[in-house]
């Protein structure tokens, strides 16, 4: 008779066998990274609450203190929480 046509009701269109078992894991993919996006986002929101946003360089020293190897990297890495906390967004 044929392959088993499946609805996807998100999308609107029907979607065919191999074809919508790949859309249905990349959906349930991004579902999933948009809850762990949030869930990583918590902890440095609720830090800098707490505490107040630190410089960038307070932030490398402590890094470093804490095992990192490479000063620039942990540059970077500051650099981007402070992006974070200062809501700085690329467009």
């Amino acid at each position: 008779m044929g392959e088993m046509v499946e609805a996807d009701v998100f999308g609107g269109a029907f979607l065919v066998g191999e074809v919508f078992e790949k859309h249905e894991m990349s959906f349930v993919a991004q579902i999933r990274a948009e809850n762990y996006g949030r869930l990583l986002a918590e902890g440095p929101t609720r830090f800098a609450d707490r505490y107040g946003i630190p410089t960038e360089d307070n932030l490398v020293s402590y890094l470093l203190s804490r095992g990192a190897r490479d000063p620039a990297l942990a540059g970077s890495l500051a650099k981007a929480m402070r992006h974070f906390w200062h809501h700085d967004t690329a467009r």
